[in-house]
């Protein structure tokens, strides 16, 4: 029987002891969280510095892709007015006009298009 006292003084002590040591933890979780936010910081602001990345690209794929519209929708206008113009001045027999008319007809048509196009992107 004496050494049941003995035993509950020593878990007392242990429960104390256990007290220090969670302090201790919590101490130690604190600042290895203050250590991590450098870290967390770091990659927060890789994670930014990508993002800017894959903006900067994706408006340099849009602008390729634009001025490629631009560029298709001239050379179309204008080449479908010089075909058409050349086919009916072959039907026809009047030989450069119809062709030099369709060809005006197709640029106005592409300068035209291209307004349309720069009123939209705004």
């Amino acid at each position: 029987m004496i050494e049941e006292p003995n035993k509950i003084k020593n878990s007392g002590q242990k429960k104390s002891y256990d007290q220090n040591e969670d302090y201790d933890h919590n101490k130690n979780h604190d600042q290895k969280n203050s250590s991590e936010n450098p870290d967390s910081e770091n990659s927060r602001k890789d994670e930014e510095s990508n993002e800017k990345k894959r903006t900067s690209h994706n408006q340099v794929i849009r602008s390729i892709g634009y001025l490629t519209q631009i560029g298709i929708t001239i050379v179309a206008t204008v080449m479908l007015g010089v075909l058409l113009g050349r086919a009916l001045d072959n039907w026809l027999g009047t030989t450069p006009w119809l062709l030099l008319l369709f060809s005006l007809l197709g640029a106005a048509a592409a300068i035209r298009t291209l307004f349309e196009m720069s009123k939209g992107k705004k």
